[in-house]
This record gives C-alpha cells, structure tokens and sequence, in this order.
C-alpha cells in the first residue's frame, strides 16, 4: 500500500484509500462496490464525502487501478500536450482545438476556476465531454499552483479572483524582512504557505486551504455528469524556492537555499500533497519539476521536465550548438531517468522547446524520451503553450518496448531502443556517426523532412548527425 508519510490516513474513519501505483490495489474489494461506493469509499472523511444524489456515478470516475493500467499500457510514442497557455484557454470551446488537443494521450488544460467564463459560450465541463468524445481513451489534467497567485482585487483582469481575496484577507503573501510583498513576475506575487503562517478560522494554512478550492473548482466528480479530470497538474514543485523573503516572520530574509526556507517551502508543498491525497486519491498527482525530485520521493504519481532542451535555460542545452549553448545531454537524461524512481507510474514527460520547423531538435528530443518509457510534448516557442505542433513520428506507432530503457550507448555514441515495430536510434554527440543498421528496417515515410524520413531501405551504415535522431520501421 502506498505511504511515504505525507498521507494522514486518520482522515479516512479506518478506510486507507487507494493509490494508483500501489502494490496492494484490493480488487476484489473494488469488484464488491458499485460506482457511488467507491466514490464515497475514496472520498471518505472528507468535506466532499456524500455525492449530490443527481451527481452521475456510473461514469464519475475511473478506478486508479485502470488509470495506471492505462498508462502502462499505452504505446509509443506516447504523445502529450502542455496546453495551458490563457490564449488557447479563451478558445478551449473551438471544436478546432479540441479536435488537435484529442489526438494526444494525455493533455493539461487551464481550466479558469470562476463558474460564470465560458470558453466559446460553452463551459469546461462541456469542453471535457466533447474532447473525450473525441477520444475516450485520452488523459486529462487541470492545472493548478501553490506557490503564487495575481496580487490583484480586479475581478475583471484576476480570473483567480478568490485566491486573492483569501491570501489578502488571511496576509499569506510572503514578505520581505523590511515588509514588502515579494513579487514572482508581473503581478504575481509569493504566497507563505509554510507551517510560520498563521491559519485561518478554520484552522487551515495556505495548503490545505488551496486543495480544498481546487477540488471544488476542478476535481470533485460531482462537478461533471461524465468522466472528468485524471490528472491533478501542480506547477512548479522545485527543489528550492525561488524567491528570498522572510517565511519565518523574524524581521529578516531567509535564503532559499538556508534550512528555515528549504524547510517552509518543501512543507508548503507537503502540506498540499496530503490535502490532495486526503481529497482525490483516485487522481494521478502530476508536478512540473526542473529536479530529480529527490526532495519529494514518492509523493508525486507523475512528473513534467520543462524545457529539457531547446531554452535558454534547459538542462540539455539549445541549438545553436555550440560551447555556451550545449548543456549537458548527460545531466538532462539524469534528471529525467531519476524522476521514474522518484515517481509512482511512467507518465514521466520529457519536453523541448523549439520552432515547429526544427526538424532535426525534434528528433532528437523525441529519440532520446524513447530511451526510456515517458511520454513527449514538444513545445513551439513562438507561439508558447497552445496546441502543440503535430510531427511526421507521431503517427508511426512503435507498438511496446522489447528492450528495457537503456543505460548505455549501442554503437560509436549511438542510443538505441528496441519495440514491437521499429527502433529508436540518437546521437548525442557532438559529431556525426556512422553506425550499421541490420537487415529489416527502412525509413518511415513523411512529409515534413523528406530527406530524412524518405521511406528507404535503412539496411547497412547509415549516418546520424550531431544531436539528431531517428525512428526506424521494422519490416
């Protein structure tokens, strides 16, 4: 049974509540209950623990055993969308978008908490059910964070009006030593959720307060009369804050890497995990995480590395290649094989950051994701995160793996992974390769870069250039 200690189970009257990866997943016990039971039975000790009789339980929720399932099962490339950009928020109710945003296996939504938007006169529930109609198998995520809100009382301009008002009413901002409110970017500001702060009437921090509004905004099965959310998203869950203030509210700063703000900003996000946990445990907790997560292990089911490569500041570094863009390919694929460990199930994204014509970073991001088990989103950075650009690779299903996630090159710098209908080859170095491909491989054929993706015979040596990759067809 799952426990790393951030889950209070006292909160459940004697029920210990499922996880999605755990070893111990009590099917018979789940064969045993109908649908508004097992809601109940995962929501039990909770303020949300009755379900509105009107509320449709046959279709409220999946069970975490068939959500893991899913992802286990789900074939490469496994595809992923990042769309939490407010510009694609605000046509979330084009069927255009949704139509893009369904050929993907799992995709993150910025869903507006205030009721009364509407995305196209329609509502978010009503984007829900039309993009899983699309494709009934697709994961779906709502986006949340924890450590900043719009330091705004404009309802018009702060969608998140009532997190305003809230942390303004409590004072929750984190302040500096001489009293100011540390801001994060533009009107965003940092919030001190740490065990310092003073909890409200209710007893309630910053967390536990927060998880609870994002329930009733997004998670609750109530709220929608299909299947909803499989995804709680949270953003930036870093090893350390960002922001220098004084979370302890001794007159002085403390700095982010200093025991007192280590300790008040992993709390904050510990503290938000168990509300979570005790709220939705049949949701797959998702962090976006520039670390190995070796700070949160096993607190998190699944994981985001943002721009691994193609950002000025990305881990692996940016083209133009060269010294003061390389990064470390090396590093990047640490941080990203780490997080499996640290993680409960394979939704491991592996993300870059490219223009939608740069072919060659595509490859060879999407080559070196494939040398382990994750799922791939691949962001135009021109435009940001909207739809993602759809490639040529997407559609050549490689079926599973027949070879484990590798751990060392093949041939001359070469990586290559092995599955049911092709191969994966990258070249991480910083020259071209030659490497010989056995008898029974040829190129996949594509559109978009013809010159490699030309549909040829790949039997013998074959040439891969610095920091490219390509998929090849079994025959």
């Amino acid at each position: 049974m799952w426990n790393n200690g951030l889950l209070n189970t006292r909160l459940f009257a004697g029920k210990v509540p499922f996880h999605p990866c755990a070893s111990d997943y009590r099917v018979g016990l789940l064969r045993d209950m109908n649908r508004r039971e097992f809601i109940e039975y995962l929501l039990a000790g909770t303020a949300a623990a009755v379900l509105p009789g009107g509320a449709d339980c046959r279709a409220a929720i999946d069970s975490p055993v068939s959500i893991n399932n899913q992802i286990n099962g789900a074939s490469y490339p496994r595809r992923f969308a990042y769309a939490i950009s407010g510009d694609l928020s605000n046509k979330l109710g084009e069927r255009s978008n949704q139509a893009e945003l369904a050929r993907f296996d799992a995709v993150i939504l910025n869903i507006y908490a205030r009721s009364d938007i509407r995305y196209s006169k329609k509502t978010w529930q009503d984007v829900v059910a039309r993009i899983r109609a699309l494709n009934p198998n697709i994961l779906l995520g709502a986006y949340v964070i924890i450590e900043e809100t719009k330091n705004d009382p404009n309802r018009n301009s702060n969608v998140d009006i009532d997190k305003y008002i809230k942390v303004q009413h409590e004072n929750w901002w984190l302040y500096t030593g001489t009293g100011a409110i540390v801001q994060s970017y533009g009107d965003n500001c940092a919030i001190n959720g740490s065990r310092y702060s003073t909890p409200d009437a209710a007893g309630l921090r910053w967390p536990q307060w927060l998880a609870k509004r994002d329930f009733d905004k997004f998670f609750n099965p109530a709220l929608i009369s299909g299947k909803g959310f499989d995804i709680w998203f949270v953003d930036n869950i870093r090893d350390k804050s960002l922001y220098r203030g004084d979370c302890d509210k001794d007159g002085y700063d403390d700095p982010p890497s200093g025991a007192k703000a280590l300790s008040a900003y992993r709390g904050m996000n510990a503290d938000y995990f168990t509300a979570m946990r005790a709220l939705a445990p049949h949701l797959i907790l998702m962090g976006n995480a520039p670390c190995d997560l070796g700070e949160y292990p096993m607190a998190l089911d699944a994981s985001l590395n943002e721009a691994i490569f193609g950002a000025a500041w990305s881990l692996g570094g940016h083209p133009p290649w060269g010294w003061w863009h390389d990064g470390s390919w090396t590093k990047a694929m640490e941080q990203y094989n780490t997080q499996f460990k640290n993680v409960h199930t394979d939704l491991v994204v592996f993300q870059a950051q490219g223009l939608p014509t740069d072919y060659q970073l595509f490859r060879f991001s999407l080559c070196s994701c494939l040398l382990n088990n994750g799922y791939f989103n691949y962001t135009d950075k021109s435009v940001g995160y909207v739809v993602p650009p759809w490639f040529d690779e997407y559609d050549y299903k490689l079926g599973m793996p027949i070879s484990d996630p590798q751990t060392r090159a093949w041939s001359n710098g070469v990586w290559r992974r092995d599955f049911q209908y092709g191969t994966s080859l990258v070249n991480p170095t910083t020259s071209a390769q030659i490497v010989t491909i056995e008898a029974g491989y040829h190129r996949i054929i594509g559109s978009q870069d013809p010159t490699t993706n030309n549909g040829v015979s790949a039997t013998g040596a074959i040439t891969i250039p610095s920091r490219d990759g390509i998929i090849l067809r079994r025959d």
